[in-house]
């Protein structure tokens, strides 16, 4: 009889505890529209080429059930040219929000917030944005290429 009762208070305790159950903290992001080449063209005498951007990419994601940020970095040290990137037509799944967008960003190699504010989605229909990407340069900074590799990171906020 003793240990019935026992069972039965470690049970309501886990109850009381935890009243609306066990929660899976789950998170999804990837990355949509695969590689691109940004080329800017030569500059007219005495000026600087025109910026160049695209919005090919984008991001898919969804949280759970926390409230998350999305960030995003380089992993190049010592760029010769400026790459800025801004998300944007943040559209929310089937349900909670895909948050807000921030300003546009420079990219470096910290860590940078890009989305705020993102709770709840589902894997079947998730959060998405577009991703602009912005490459800029100035006459002073003469010819060559850069290459990225763009790391986003959904995280709790």
């Amino acid at each position: 009889m003793k240990k019935k009762v026992f069972i039965i208070s470690i049970l309501l305790c886990w109850f009381f505890i935890f009243p609306r159950g066990i929660f899976v903290f789950a998170a999804s992001l990837s990355v949509t529209g695969g590689d691109i080449v940004l080329t800017i063209s030569t500059a007219v005498a005495g000026g600087n080429p025109d910026p160049v951007t695209s919005e090919v990419n984008g991001l898919s994601y969804w949280a759970n059930p926390q409230t998350y940020k999305i960030t995003a970095k380089t992993s190049l040290v010592a760029p010769l040219f400026t790459l800025r990137v801004l998300a944007k037509n943040v559209q929310t799944g089937g349900s909670g929000s895909g948050g807000t967008a921030q300003a546009q960003i420079t990219l470096s190699t910290t860590d940078q917030d890009i989305i705020l504010g993102t709770t709840r989605g589902v894997l079947a229909n998730p959060h998405t944005c577009i991703l602009e990407y912005t490459a800029s340069a100035t006459a002073v900074q003469g010819t060559g290429s850069d290459v990225h590799i763009i790391t986003y990171t959904i995280i709790r906020q």
